[in-house]
C-alpha cells in the first residue's frame, strides 16, 4: 500500500489566528503524523510547552476541511535561524 502525504495550513483552536504549514502523512500499517515547519515566535512557547493537543485543525491544499485528535509531540528539532521541526503522532 501507498503512503499518503497531504500539504496543508493548520492551527490550534485556542490560537485560531497563528497558522503554521505541515505535512499530514498516513502509511498503512503505521501511524498518522503531522509534521510541522514551525517559524512563528509566537507559536514557540506552544510547540515546546505543549506536548500533547487533544485537536489540531487544518485545511489540505485542495481546501478540504481536516480535523486531527490528541495529537502527541513525539519528536522536536531546533536549527539554524530558529526553525523547528515538530512531529506528531495522531491517534485515530
Amino acid at each position: 500500500m501507498e503512503i499518503n502525504n497531504w500539504q496543508g495550513s493548520w492551527w490550534f483552536p485556542e490560537i485560531p489566528e497563528n497558522k503554521f504549514a505541515g505535512n499530514l502523512i498516513f502509511s498503512p500499517n503505521e501511524s498518522i503524523y503531522l509534521e510541522i515547519t514551525e517559524m512563528n515566535k509566537n507559536l514557540k512557547d506552544i510547540f515546546s510547552e505543549n506536548r500533547q493537543h487533544k485537536f489540531i485543525h487544518g485545511f489540505d491544499y485542495s481546501g478540504k476541511k481536516i480535523t486531527l485528535y490528541n495529537a502527541v509531540l513525539i519528536n522536536r528539532k531546533s536549527g539554524f535561524a530558529h526553525i523547528s521541526i515538530c512531529k506528531y503522532r495522531i491517534s485515530i
